[in-house]
């Protein structure tokens, strides 16, 4: 087995945790997958409600 240094150790055990981001959001600190998914559901709505608008001007 090879030689492995107390600091590699450390890093071979907390390199497995998982990290969240956060973005600070009106004060308080959001998942920014959160962010993502509203960001992109509101984008569908609106191309929805233009491509329903054009639809009917035609």
């Amino acid at each position: 087995m090879e030689n492995i240094r107390p600091s590699d150790n450390d890093y071979i055990r907390n390199s497995s945790k998982k990290v969240v981001e956060t973005v600070n959001c009106n004060g308080r600190y959001v998942d920014a997958s959160t962010i993502r998914n509203k960001l992109i559901s509101t984008s569908i709505a609106v191309v929805a409600v233009i491509s329903i608008g054009i639809l009917i001007l035609l």
